[in-house]
């Protein structure tokens, strides 16, 4: 049995009333899309459904006094919170990190010639910085660079990106369609989860000149699924094949020296045959020795959410505990949690702009 859930601190705090009444159905952080946490939790960042250029409320949690405040731009999904913005008639996007304060700078687009491909056929082809495109970078030093991974569906890039540059500092085309990437905590690897003609694959660059340092396949119907560090040496990779077997997913530790399989857990039924939308309607993590992940709706008010948490040495599942059990299925009553390095950050609205932050060391 997993220790029980231990939440870490709580803390009352209010947001700007004006921009809770701006929200689209003026709930409010019950309007939130999809939130980001820094990797001790004491920043969380959350996209609210609103139609104004400043839609990101930042938390900020200095011992126990909360501050809200606004940004410019759009949240970027699944990475340490970081806000993208593009005034019209921009060339490039500026992205604002929240913890450290580096100022990352990009193209506004990428295309297929980009990788050394043809070039697109129409103005506006994909992929522009909020389209088909994966941020990421690590939550303990996200200052280190910047992971850009834009996905056309017959063509993929990766390229590495340094604060104030928006030359990428290497770039690599990549062969298939694109799952998920991560970087490492110590901003060591760039790994990518790719699916090609062939199937499945990992690969991992070096962030440091992007050299590829192991490329592994993975097992025959591994069509979906989701990456997630566990720590400086291993790495989860979800796999599934939703349309061949709804009940076969199977998350696999694997080494992040070579890539070789250390364990692979059966999952059976549950919430991973549907990773999709990481960071935005799927929010996963690891920690206290359990992968936990955390399933939306999109842009949906009051509906169901599902929390389902795995054992990593055994694979068992188990059921959230009294009483946050029902918040946590209730995306309206827990309007959005973020994994941080060691546990998870839950934000649970009170009244129109009250709410209280939540901080857990395991999931509860």
């Amino acid at each position: 049995m997993p220790p029980l859930p231990l939440e870490v601190e709580r803390v009352a705090g209010e947001i700007p009333r004006e921009v809770a009444a701006a929200t689209g159905s003026q709930r409010g952080l019950g309007d939130a899309v999809f939130a980001a946490a820094s990797a001790d939790g004491t920043v969380v960042a959350l996209q609210l459904n609103v139609p104004s250029p400043t839609g990101v409320v930042v938390l900020r949690n200095d011992g126990g006094r909360i501050s809200a405040s606004t940004a410019r731009g759009n949240l970027l999904a699944g990475t340490s919170p970081m806000v993208g913005d593009a005034p019209e008639g921009a060339t490039e996007v500026t992205i604002h990190e929240l913890t450290k304060g580096a100022v990352y700078r990009a193209p506004l687009r990428v295309t297929a010639a980009d990788g050394g491909g043809p070039p697109p056929d129409f103005e506006g082809a994909c992929c522009g910085w909020w389209d088909g495109t994966r941020w990421r970078a690590s939550l303990a030093y996200p200052a280190a660079g910047l992971l850009r991974v834009a996905d056309g569906g017959d063509w993929a890039l990766a390229d590495w990106y340094r604060p104030n540059d928006a030359r990428p500092v290497w770039r690599h085309p990549l062969v298939g369609r694109v799952v998920d990437a991560v970087v490492t905590p110590r901003v060591e690897l760039a790994v990518m989860y790719t699916l090609g003609p062939q199937g499945g694959t990992l690969t991992a660059y070096l962030a440091d000149g992007g050299r590829q340092t192991w490329q592994v396949p993975l097992p025959d119907g591994a069509r979906n699924g989701a990456l997630v560090v566990i720590d400086d040496e291993r790495i989860a990779v979800v796999v599934a094949d939703r349309a061949r077997c709804e009940t076969c997913a199977a998350l696999e530790v694997r080494d992040l020296a070579d890539g070789a399989l250390l364990q692979r857990i059966a999952l059976g039924s549950g919430a991973f045959p549907s990773v999709v939308d990481r960071g935005e309607t799927v929010q996963l993590g690891v920690a206290a020795g359990e992968v936990w992940v955390r399933t939306a709706a999109r842009r949906s008010v009051g509906s169901a959410c599902r929390l389902d948490v795995y054992d990593l040495a055994s694979g068992a599942q188990r059921h959230p505990e009294a009483p946050w059990a029902e918040l946590f299925a209730d995306c309206g009553s827990l309007a959005q949690v973020a994994p941080t390095a060691d546990g998870l950050a839950a934000i649970h609205p009170t009244a129109l702009w009250g709410f209280d932050y939540v901080r857990f060391d395991r999931a509860p």
